[in-house]
């Protein structure tokens, strides 16, 4: 990795000379990584990073105690909002919507 294309990561860090993808970041790269990882049982991923100077890998563990939260958060989010749109029938009006928009 080049020393000038270091800044350009914003999801990773550099730890000890190697990239790493940030655990507290807001935009929530790592937890998706995880629930990812989770859902088909993946215990190890390599996250790739593409700018205009470098690619970058760089392996990701799975974390199982992270995953039992967001697991528990996952569920409680379509239980109280996808469930119910999709049984209002709202969900159905809005795809029809999105297929009947005509892009130029």
């Amino acid at each position: 990795m080049r020393s000038q294309s270091r800044k350009s990561y914003p999801y990773a860090l550099t730890e000890n000379g190697k990239p790493y993808l940030k655990k507290d970041n807001s935009c929530g790269y790592y937890e998706q990584v995880q629930m990812q990882m989770g859902l088909p049982g993946i215990s190890m991923v390599h996250f790739v990073l593409c700018t205009d100077v470098d690619v970058v890998y760089f392996p990701i563990e799975f974390d199982e105690a992270l995953f039992s939260d967001l697991k528990l958060k996952l569920q409680q989010w379509h239980e109280t909002c996808i469930m119910p749109m999709l049984t209002s029938g709202k969900c159905f009006k809005f795809i029809y919507l999105v297929l009947t928009v005509k892009f130029d």
